[in-house]
């Protein structure tokens, strides 16, 4: 079942929709109809790309601002937000516009995920992994497989979030 979250600055659509697990993977539309399911490693790889041109700190304090405005459902005001976050990006404008809607979109399906005990927290470890402990992004986005939920509560509780 689509369902709309926004509209990119290059016309693309970025949508819920049926995934391998549940109805809440997120989708890059493009106006062609060619549609890409984000994972971890690609906007793990990307934030890490754009910290090392914007600088770590502003890539996490961004993200960290819509960490704190995620919630159970997209935010419009969180959209308009990330769309004037974006500019700072200047060239990449775009890409940031994307990624960090994704990374909204994403919170905001942990939080909407079933029994969830971690909720967000699992994105916001993995993003701090990349920008702020310097984990390549292959690393932190399988860091917590397998892991027990308290193992990982215990982490997240410890970088303070």
């Amino acid at each position: 079942m689509r369902r709309f979250i926004a509209k990119t600055i290059k016309g693309s659509v970025i949508e819920y929709d049926n995934g391998s697990f549940d109805e809440w993977c997120v989708y890059l539309v493009k106006e062609n109809g060619e549609r890409h399911a984000f994972r971890d490693i690609e906007y793990f790889d990307l934030l890490e790309q754009f910290g090392l041109i914007y600088g770590q700190e502003k890539v996490y304090n961004d993200f960290v601002y819509i960490y704190n405005n995620s919630s159970t459902s997209i935010s419009d005001v969180t959209i308009n937000k990330i769309s004037k976050l974006a500019k700072e990006y200047e060239s990449n404008e775009n890409k940031a516009f994307v990624l960090f809607v994704v990374l909204h979109a994403t919170m905001v399906a942990e939080e909407n995920k079933e029994n969830t005990k971690l909720g967000k927290r699992i994105k916001r470890l993995g993003v701090h992994q990349v920008l702020i402990d310097n984990i390549k992004p292959k690393i932190a986005s399988g860091f917590s497989r397998g892991m027990r939920w308290r193992e990982i509560d215990r982490i997240c509780t410890e970088k303070g979030f």
